[in-house]
């Protein structure tokens, strides 16, 4: 399950910032040339991290993955803030957390035309 999420909170990503890449390639080649070095970054990064998943080896890092979600949510015009403070849970604790909020910026993305992203329900 870990995979699957992590495969389709990046697949979310990857897609978003190709969007925006397109969209910038004939008014900022530049810019759109940037988005799309992230985009090869980003799947480089998940493919190790889908190695580590499927050997066991991967653990989940809330903090990293509340900066992803930023960056995506920022990617796509969403004012958010989302912060990194999550008191010191343990492993298990941030797995749980780290999956739940993959999902929910997935959908948040997907589903919701929201505009604004903030992070009161995690204090």
């Amino acid at each position: 399950m870990l995979t699957q999420d992590l495969l389709r909170h990046t697949v979310t990503l990857v897609a978003v910032k190709a969007f925006l890449a397109t969209r910038l390639a004939e008014r900022d080649p530049a810019a759109a040339r940037r988005e799309m070095e992230h985009v090869a970054a980003i799947a480089r990064e998940t493919l190790t991290e889908i190695r580590s998943a499927v050997t066991g080896t991967r653990r989940a890092s809330l903090a990293a993955d509340i900066g992803r979600s930023n960056e995506m949510l920022a990617a796509t015009r969403m004012d958010a803030h989302l912060l990194a403070d999550h008191g010191g849970l343990d492993p298990s604790g941030e797995a749980v957390l780290a999956m739940a909020l993959r999902e929910a910026v997935t959908n948040v993305i997907r589903h919701s035309g929201a505009t604004r992203v903030h992070d009161r329900c995690w204090r």
